[in-house]
């Protein structure tokens, strides 16, 4: 069976205006597909609640300590600026307004640091104690730690229940 030359004719156009317009003869075709990223922001989260053993008096100061976390920050920011998660808290008063004669301290978490982020030492948090640090350049997407709190209760301490409020920033 012999082709017209009409319809060879026509193929051979089709084919080469396929060919001169980049486009593929056998149906595939290139596709460009763009996302835009904005800048979000700098967030923390951590536990709404740390609850430390109790403590039996027996006139020797008495050490005790708990989980504190986890803390968690997001950094979607633009420009990787860099930030600090910090810890702060008075030290524990009980119902009659009595302030213990001790400091909560926080310890850093376990295990190496995220990467570009270091921890911070032991340190009493009367004053702001950076737990997580990343220097501008670093800290951008998300990083979690679980620092430890302890309190070292002084053996002359009456015996209640103390409370303290632990206030924590990140900017």
């Amino acid at each position: 069976m012999r082709a017209e030359p009409a319809v060879l004719l026509l193929a051979g156009v089709v084919a080469a205006a396929l060919a001169l317009a980049g486009a593929d003869p056998t149906g595939a075709a290139d596709a460009r597909a763009r996302v835009d990223l904005w800048p979000g922001g700098l967030s923390a989260s951590g536990p709404s609640a740390v609850e430390l053993p109790v403590v039996r008096l027996s006139g020797r100061a008495v050490t005790v300590q708990a989980e504190a976390g986890p803390f968690r920050v997001v950094d979607t920011r633009g420009g990787a600026p860099g930030w600090s998660l910090v810890v702060q808290a008075a030290r524990p008063v009980d119902a009659l307004g009595r302030r213990m004669g001790a400091s909560l301290v926080v310890q850093p978490g376990a295990g190496p640091p995220p990467d570009g982020v270091s921890l911070g030492g032991a340190a009493p948090v009367d004053t702001p104690v950076a737990v997580m640090h990343a220097p501008p350049g670093t800290g951008t997407g998300a990083f979690v730690v679980t620092p430890r709190l302890r309190l070292t209760v002084p053996a002359d301490t009456p015996s209640a229940r103390y409370v303290t409020t632990l206030v924590v920033t990140v900017s």
